[in-house]
């Protein structure tokens, strides 16, 4: 009779177990600030949000409702939705409230703050001011519409339009701060009240450890520890195989319209299809990571009913497997820690009145109004260059260093340390700009700027440019330190340079692998790429320059000149030549067809080189002093002073201007050569 009580016992503290293990690993995420922000970078919900509310909003909102100062073309509300919903900061108030509310919801904390003085102070602070610039700029001509919103026919007029401006977004912001205030109010008052029976839900490990416990004192001997083991290896198994289900997408999502019984449109059944995937993709790690940790606690129990070394030798090391499965699954989940968000930036760019510039020679001389810091004079050509260079105006978007841009389809796509933007050239007016998914220490710029790659230690991650949706839907881990990483090919593949010596060649969309290189047994220190015909040249701390087919995953030179590690290196556009430069200031020019060295130099320059292209028959550099160099193929330079602060990135327009990102993060733009 005791043995029936028992296993009944048993099996009920079995039940309560898994319950009990579920209960407190989802209470622990929903309590963690941390789920917040990896729920939103799973499911990319912010970019995902802003194109279904372009979509969406249009569709639903009836053209005699819609605001005549908004336009209702997708593309231009998706435009404005990644510039108001910035990603840092949206990740920010989600990590803030996000445990606070739910904390709230189960009864065991008082309501929490109100959203609406952050609402109010975001629309008021410097992203407001970017709201604000960009509505503007969309506002149709006072001679085309006569409307309250309208720019002035005369552009000249920059007191009044600034005037005019202020006033009117004091007034829209008025009115949406108190629309939302009003929602909150309700929302508060409607939410119900939490049963009382949620708060007793916490004390069920106690109860299963009561049950575990008496069943254990009526079975006799070694069989008792059976009654203790059981409901945490029940526990473990149960919760940890539906951690890895949940992994594997075995879940699907369910109908949201029959779960609720309202109608939906189809961007919200979508947008909670992914958000459903992507709660899963985060509370499986944790929930197979609670499974493990059950499981080594239920294995010493068993092993005490048998009894010599061989049972104690199966404890110990299921302990330790179950130990190394959880380190395993620690970085994927809940859990581990993610690096500290980074504050939203001021924009730098500025109200009224603009500067008026001209553009390059070989552009239609029209006015153009380019925002520049506050303060900053009106540029002025500078220089006595043969190539007529001279300074065609600045302008900054964000405080922070440029590490890459690009001219490209009438567009500067700019990457900064925190930010990422978009500008329209050559009026230069900033379309968009968003939040960095991650701080991008090692990257690489595709050339069409379509797509960025960014490393962290072993980690690829690639993200579509500038939204910062996610390309690269699984993680790509290499088997050490990636140090620099180059697009070839149109981006159709992604060159990784690693800390041991060797070049993984992957496909950017899936992380394929497509060859495995054994570049040098010291550090990949830089690499450069070639189209066409898909070629790369990989530079390493020895000083070696290698070239490798990428058709054929071959070596096909090795290139010996350089007595310190190489640091940067550039095809010339045809290909057959190319232009390394080592730590020491050692600049080497090879003739690739030959694999030989054709000249080398070592110039005397203010500063280090810190940036270096080869286009057309011109080869730019950079250095930390803030020189411009221009060089021929014969190595013989001049040199121009554009910025007192570090050149950090270049890149040439097919007009001949040449855009020259610094560290403080101004881009300064000038007309180098009157390109035929």
């Amino acid at each position: 009779m005791k043995l029936r009580i028992a296993l009944m016992l048993s099996l009920l503290a079995s039940l309560v177990s898994v319950f009990a293990l579920a209960t407190w690993l989802a209470r622990y995420a929903l309590l963690n600030p941390v789920f917040y922000q990896r729920w939103l970078r799973e499911s990319d919900f912010v970019s995902r949000a802003s194109a279904a509310l372009a979509v969406d909003l249009p569709r639903q909102i009836p053209a005699e409702l819609w605001s005549p100062w908004v336009s209702r073309d997708p593309e231009t509300l998706r435009a404005l939705f990644d510039a108001a919903l910035a990603t840092v900061d949206v990740e920010s108030a989600a990590m803030r409230l996000g445990p606070a509310w739910i904390a709230w919801s189960l009864g065991e904390a008082p309501p929490p703050e109100r959203l609406t003085p952050t609402v109010e102070q975001y629309l008021t602070g410097a992203q407001g001011e970017l709201l604000r610039d960009w509505l503007w700029r969309a506002l149709p001509s006072c001679a085309e519409a006569d409307t309250r919103y309208c720019i002035p026919v005369d552009p000249g007029a920059h007191s009044a339009v600034g005037q005019l401006q202020q006033a009117w977004w004091r007034d829209y912001v008025t009115e949406l701060v108190a629309l939302f205030d009003q929602a909150e109010t309700g929302l508060f008052a409607a939410w119900p009240e939490s049963p009382s029976w949620v708060r007793r839900v916490w004390y069920a490990p106690l109860l299963a450890l009561a049950l575990a416990l008496i069943a254990a004192l009526l079975v006799p001997g070694r069989k008792r520890w059976v009654c203790i083991s059981v409901p945490l290896l029940t526990a473990g198994l149960i919760v940890g195989v539906t951690g890895l289900l949940a992994m594997l997408d075995a879940f699907l999502p369910p109908d949201i319209r029959a779960l609720l019984g309202r109608p939906f449109s189809a961007a919200t059944v979508e947008l909670f299809a992914v958000s459903w995937r992507a709660l899963l993709h985060v509370l499986g790690p944790t929930f197979l990571v609670g499974g493990i940790l059950a499981l080594a606690f239920g294995l010493p129990w068993l092993v005490l009913i048998f009894e010599g070394w061989p049972a104690r030798l199966f404890a110990v090391v299921g302990v330790l497997a179950a130990l190394w499965g959880v380190a395993q699954l620690y970085p994927l989940s809940v859990f581990a820690p993610l690096p500290s968000l980074r504050p939203a930036l001021s924009i730098g760019a500025t109200p009224t009145p603009w500067p008026t510039f001209t553009s390059t020679p070989t552009l239609t001389p029209t006015p153009y109004y380019w925002p520049v810091a506050a303060g900053t004079p009106v540029p002025t050509p500078g220089g006595a260059f043969a190539t007529n260079a001279r300074l065609l105006g600045c302008y900054q978007t964000a405080p922070e260093p440029v590490l890459a841009l690009d001219a490209v389809s009438g567009e500067v796509r700019t990457l900064q340390s925190a930010t990422t933007s978009r500008h329209s050239f050559p009026a230069l007016a900033l379309m968009n700009r968003a939040a960095n998914a991650l701080p991008p220490a090692v990257f690489a710029l595709s050339h069409s700027a379509g797509q960025v790659a960014v490393a962290q230690e072993r980690d690829l991650y690639v993200y579509a440019f500038p939204s910062w949706a996610r390309v690269l839907r699984s993680r790509v881990s290499t088997f050490s330190r990636i140090q620099t990483m180059a697009f070839v090919d149109g981006g159709a593949q992604l060159v990784l340079g690693l800390e041991n010596g060797y070049l993984w060649v992957v496909k950017p969309e899936t992380g394929g692998l497509l060859w495995l290189l054994p570049a040098s047994e010291s550090p990949v220190t830089a690499l450069a790429t070639h189209a066409s015909p898909p070629r790369v040249l990989s530079g390493a701390a020895d000083g070696v320059v290698r070239l490798w087919d990428l058709t054929a995953g071959t070596e096909l030179a090795v290139l010996e000149g350089h007595s310190a590690p190489v640091r940067f290196i550039t095809f010339a556009p045809q290909g057959d030549y190319a232009l390394s430069v080592d730590e020491g200031g050692q600049w080497v020019l090879w003739n690739l067809t030959q694999g030989v060295k054709v000249r080398q130099r070592h110039p005397a320059l203010d500063g280090a080189l810190s940036a270096l292209l080869w286009e057309d028959n011109l080869i730019l550099g950079g250095t930390t002093a803030g020189d411009l160099l221009f060089a021929d193929a014969n190595l013989t330079m001049q040199r121009l002073r554009v910025t007192d602060e570090a050149v950090t990135a270049l890149a040439l327009d097919a007009s001949g201007a040449a855009f020259i990102g610094s560290a403080g993060g101004k881009i300064c733009v000038w007309g180098v050569l009157d390109l035929p």
